[in-house]
C-alpha cells in the first residue's frame, strides 16, 4: 500500500510539531531529571536526557543544535531512542542541516533495534524512495515489523491488565478497610490500589464506574500505574466508552512520568492511526 505524498507530509507535519511541543514520548525527558542535577558520566542514558531536556526545552532554554549533539552521543554508543531522535532531527532539519540520506542511516539502526517508530519511518524512506533507493518489498516488511509488534504490545497489555491481579489478600478484609481509609485521604497509591480491584472484583464487588473514579483520582495526582489504568479503560472500553484519543492522552501521560509499558502503548495506538499499518494489523487477525 502506497501512501499519497500528502499523507507523507502530514505524517512528518505531526512528528515535527511533537517534537516542538515535548508531546512525543521519544522526545520526552524524565520529569524528574534537571539538567543542573545532570553531570555526563558517560553513559548514553544520561546523554540522551540531556539531549531530550534540550529538545523539550524543559528546564533549559530549547536548542535543537545541542539536543542533536547530545543525542549523538548516545546514538554512538547504540541508544535506539537517541538514533530515532537524530533520525527525526536530519529527516526534517532540526538543529542540524537537512540530510534524508543520515535519516535514514539512523532511522535503520534504531529500526534494527526493535524501536517501531524507525521501523515505520523506515517503511516510508523505502516507499518513497528518500535516502534510499525506492525499495517496495522493503518497505512491506519494515511495515509489517510494526503491525506485528504494535499487535503484540497491546495483546500483552491486555493479558497483563487482566491477569495482574492485587498484591493484598482479597480475604483480609481488615487490609481492605485500611486500604479504603487510605484512599479517602487521596493517597493516591490507594487510590490506584482499590481501582483496580472495584475494577478485577478481587474482594470487592466489581464497579466499574467506583474503579473510574478512583483511578481518575489518583491519575490526575501523577500516579503513572493509575494513568496507564485510565489509558487501558479507554482501549478497552471497560465502563467507558472506547475512546483511542482518550487512552492515548492518559498513555502519554504515563510515559512522560517514566512508565516504559505506557511509552509502548502510545507509539502502538500512535502508529495504528496510520492506514497501513491499520490494515496489516487486521489481516493478522483475519
Amino acid at each position: 500500500m502506497i501512501l499519497s505524498l500528502s499523507k507523507q507530509k502530514s505524517i512528518y507535519k505531526i512528528m515535527v510539531l511533537g517534537l516542538v511541543l515535548g508531546l512525543l514520548p521519544l522526545a520526552q525527558a524524565s520529569r524528574s531529571t534537571s539538567i543542573h542535577l545532570m553531570i555526563d558520566d558517560g553513559s548514553m542514558a544520561t546523554q540522551y536526557e540531556i539531549g531530550a531536556l534540550y529538545a523539550a526545552g524543559k528546564k533549559v532554554p530549547q536548542d535543537y543544535a545541542k539536543a542533536a549533539e547530545w543525542f549523538h552521543k548516545a546514538a554512538d554508543q547504540g541508544d535506539a531512542v537517541a538514533q530515532w531522535n537524530l533520525g527525526v532531527f536530519y529527516d526534517s532539519g532540526l538543529g542540524v542541516e537537512q540530510n534524508s540520506s543520515k535519516a535514514f542511516k539512523w532511522y535503520k539502526k534504531a529500526a534494527n533495534q526493535g524501536n517501531m517508530m524507525s521501523q515505520y519511518y523506515l517503511g516510508t524512506m523505502y516507499e518513497r524512495g528518500r535516502g534510499t533507493e525506492q525499495n517496495h518489498d522493503e518497505a512491506y516488511k519494515w511495515y509489517k515489523k510494526v503491525a506485528l509488534q504494535s499487535k503484540a504490545t497491546i495483546q500483552s497489555s491486555f493479558d497483563y491488565y487482566y491477569e495482574n491481579d492485587s498484591a493484598i489478600d482479597q480475604t483480609d478484609i481488615e487490609t481492605l478497610e485500611r486500604l479504603k481509609s487510605s484512599a479517602s485521604k487521596q493517597n493516591s497509591t490507594s487510590q490506584n490500589d482499590l481501582g483496580v480491584r472495584y475494577l478485577k472484583g478481587n474482594g470487592v464487588t466489581q464497579d466499574y464506574n467506583k474503579a473510574f473514579k478512583l483511578l481518575q483520582k489518583s491519575a490526575t495526582q501523577n500516579n503513572s500505574y493509575a494513568q496507564r489504568n485510565m489509558g487501558m479503560l479507554y482501549m478497552s472500553g471497560d465502563g467507558v466508552d472506547q475512546d483511542r484519543k482518550q487512552a492515548q492522552k492518559w498513555f502519554l501521560e504515563a510515559c512522560g512520568n517514566d512508565d516504559s509499558m505506557s511509552c509502548d502503548l502510545y507509539e502502538a495506538l500512535f502508529l495504528m492511526d496510520y492506514e497501513v499499518i491499520a490494515s496489516l494489523v487486521m489481516s493478522l487477525e483475519s
